[in-house]
């Protein structure tokens, strides 16, 4: 049965003039709302250091709390970003993977709209950060605001 259609089921059993199968239907429909949100899973953050002539030079993981960096802002990300890895330059936010809806981890990179990171967070899998050119200028803090 797929999803759509055992949804469909719950919902005809959610309105039954039953009161034992809509309860039931009722509980079953809350379960999946609460199992189907977002991961806590934490996010993690990759720093690829690009070399003179584009190539990846250096690659550095590092994991995150979801909850914190739904609470702030991108530039303020990238700051926290900018000082757990001991960098020197400025970064910036390259792109990120997100979850499938079925919470699988998607194999495309997407961009990130630095407006709407706070409400991107919960899907986002991984996110991709590195150095700013140094001819793009520097930015507040040390995070180019360009940025995000």
């Amino acid at each position: 049965m797929s999803q759509q259609n055992a949804q469909s089921v719950l919902a005809h059993l959610a309105s039954s003039k039953n009161e034992t199968a809509a309860g039931l239907a009722q509980c079953l429909q809350a379960l999946v709302l609460v199992s189907s949100g977002p991961t806590m899973s934490p996010i993690i953050v990759r720093y690829r250091e690009f070399g003179t002539y584009g190539q990846v030079i250096s690659i550095r993981d590092r994991a995150f709390g979801r909850g914190t960096l739904a609470r702030v802002p991108c530039h303020t990300a990238l700051a926290l970003f900018k000082k757990s890895f001991k960098l020197s330059k400025d970064v910036q936010l390259s792109s990120a993977v997100f979850f499938n809806e079925d919470r699988s981890v998607s194999s495309k990179e997407a961009e990130i709209d630095p407006d709407s990171w706070q409400e991107l967070v919960p899907f986002v899998h991984m996110v991709y950060i590195s150095d700013v050119d140094e001819d793009e200028g520097s930015g507040v803090n040390g995070v180019n605001l360009n940025y995000c």
